[in-house]
């Protein structure tokens, strides 16, 4: 073959050396976007869109799908999602004649990023679960861990735990199986949230612990100080404060090596209102002082949660101390601040104005923190029902693509053709999914309407007690008439020691399935309900006469059976109960209702 001459081999050299600048150069571009994604999102758009164009310009559809997918990263980091769907739109038609799953599933993950940050929790689970089904379709465990670690995280935001609990264990199980590490901690991490959501605080030391010595052990100091928090918060629950002072400190100091000054502020937060609550006033003003600094750094003002510390802390000059004038301008304002922190406001507001002497704004303070309270609990069941209903969403869902899914391996073992194969799948697709559109629309209404009428029966059952019911006797009354430990007639011994011994299983039945759906504590089951006086005995509230109910040994000789029974009505028609919860407490009603026809009888 003949050797090209000199003038050609020089142009075949100057053509290879520019395409491969322009190579070059548009790698340089992806990677600068990729670094702007994540540490200057706003700056990363335009980086971003200048690498696609670029890309697109060299005939390159992959790198820029590639920046299209950062540049969509970049927008959910700034909440622009309808910008981020469309720049998922734009790659996912660039990927498509490479045909590649990996393709597919990192755009579907990205999807369920975007639902789920939208709050469209349904639709996110619905995301990750198709690319958890691309994953287990091409045995990929670094993408199964991945997806299943989403699935968990979308199932905990809809409150099943359980679902959560077995999505991050098997991802742990896959991540550890590859070695990986980094990834493996932050499951550790993730395992330890659930449990605390669960109350299980033990449960989440031990996870947290693994995750802290996994975090440790990579050196990433930023996690480190993060699991530290967690720890000290969960410290906290368990009356463990010195624990959580010592974790809390570390963690600060973590923080501060990192120059991470928000997270500085949230830890500084924890630990002026640990030592305000526990009385060290010292430490507590310290602590305030370095949030204030910080704050001023950041250009945010003070917190309800540091405002409340500073008003435990600067107790002497009383109602006219400036933190207590500062909290209560706070309150005042609504502020969006969380329901929780304006109930322990308001709540020490009224304690301190009853040790004050100031009673009309003790009882003043303690009727704004009823009704913050009213509001948590009504807020807390408003969430607990959405959930539910995203839960009976995403399960019909589910169901669906199931169905679809053998329809579908049906089809493909008893079709040869393959162009009648897809005209049947697409036929039947369409029509299992216009019949399960259906059957879903229906049974929502059935269940909803069924619901609806349970609740509506308890509530007139409950209503219908109260009214039938004669003027409850006052407290003396109550003390004396109804005193405790006296057996009752010798006539209806054995009626009585069942009707009472039923009273107080179902009390008793009726405040725990309280406590347990709503996670709140018996004061706010007596002011939701309106059954049960609630009283100040040395700055606490008390509910002496319900008390009563929840023992045997103290249980009145003449109980007022009818407020145990709007109690259990009232449990029954307000509380998102799970199904075999509401199967006992309804069990114990009808055994109430029996023991007093055996009573009345006997």
């Amino acid at each position: 073959m003949p050797r090209p001459t000199r003038p050609l081999a020089l142009a075949t050299f100057g053509l290879c050396a520019l395409l491969a600048s322009a190579a070059g150069a548009q790698t340089a571009t992806l990677d600068a976007c990729r670094s702007a994604t994540k540490s200057a999102a706003n700056d990363a758009l335009a980086i971003c869109l200048a690498a696609h164009d670029a890309a697109l310009a060299a005939r390159d559809a992959r790198t820029a799908a590639d920046a299209l997918v950062e540049r969509a990263d970049a927008n959910v980091a700034l909440a622009r999602y309808d910008d981020a769907t469309a720049d998922l739109d734009r790659a996912g038609a660039l990927l498509a004649p490479f045909a590649d799953w990996r393709d597919a599933h990192r755009i579907e993950r990205r999807r369920g990023i975007v639902a789920y940050r939208r709050e469209r929790l349904a639709e996110a689970a619905l995301s990750f679960g198709k690319a958890l089904d691309m994953a287990r379709a091409h045995d990929d465990a670094a993408a199964q861990a991945q997806s299943w670690n989403d699935v968990g995280n979308a199932y905990r935001r809809v409150g099943d735990y359980a679902q959560a609990l077995e999505a991050f264990t098997t991802s742990l199980a896959l991540r550890e199986k590859l070695g990986q590490s980094a990834e493996a901690a932050a499951v550790l991490n993730n395992l330890g949230n659930v449990q605390q959501d669960l109350g299980d605080y033990a449960a989440a030391e031990d996870w947290l612990q693994r995750a802290l010595a996994a975090y440790r052990a990579q050196a990433s100091p930023r996690q480190v100080a993060h699991v530290l928090e967690s720890l000290a918060l969960n410290d906290r629950r368990r009356q463990r404060d010195d624990a959580a002072r010592a974790k809390l400190e570390a963690a600060w100091s973590e923080f501060a090596g990192q120059r991470a000054a928000r997270d500085q502020l949230r830890v500084a937060t924890h630990l002026a209102r640990l030592e305000a609550e526990l009385g060290r006033n010292d430490a507590a003003n310290a602590w305030i002082a370095r949030a204030l600094d910080i704050g001023t750094s950041l250009k945010q003002s003070p917190t309800l949660a540091l405002l409340l510390a500073q008003a435990r802390a600067q107790t002497a000059a009383g109602e006219a101390s400036p933190a207590r004038q500062a909290l209560r301008a706070r309150l005042a304002s609504g502020d969006g601040d969380a329901i929780a922190d304006r109930v322990e406001a308001w709540r020490f507001l009224a304690q301190a104005s009853e040790r004050g002497g100031d009673a009309e704004r003790a009882v003043a303070d303690l009727k704004q923190a009823q009704a913050a309270t009213v509001e948590e609990a009504t807020r807390t069941q408003n969430e607990r029902i959405a959930q539910w209903q995203v839960r009976l969403d995403v399960a019909e869902k589910v169901k669906e693509i199931a169905a679809l899914r053998e329809t579908n391996r049906a089809q493909a073992r008893t079709l040869a053709d393959e162009g009648s194969r897809w005209r049947l799948r697409l036929g039947a697709a369409l029509a299992l999914f216009a019949i399960v559109a259906g059957a879903l629309v229906v049974r929502v209404r059935r269940q909803r309407a069924r619901l609806e009428a349970q609740i509506a029966r308890y509530r007139d059952a409950a209503e219908a007690l109260r009214t039938d019911a004669a003027a409850p006797p006052d407290e003396a009354a109550d003390d004396a008439a109804n005193a405790p430990g006296e057996a009752p007639p010798a006539d209806t011994v054995a009626p009585a020691d069942t009707f009472r011994r039923a009273l107080v299983e179902l009390m008793v039945a009726s405040v725990h399935a309280w406590e347990r759906s709503t996670r709140t504590s018996p004061v706010e089951f007596a002011e939701k309900s309106g059954i049960w006086r609630v009283h100040i005995d040395d700055g606490r509230l008390r509910m002496r006469s319900m008390e009563r109910y929840l023992s045997l040994a103290k249980l009145p000789r003449q109980p007022r059976w009818r407020e145990v029974l709007r109690s259990a009505y009232f449990v029954l028609a307000e509380c998102p109960l799970e199904a075999a919860e509401r199967t006992r407490l309804e069990a114990l009603v009808a055994g109430v209702r029996e023991a007093l026809k055996a009573r009345a009888m006997g």
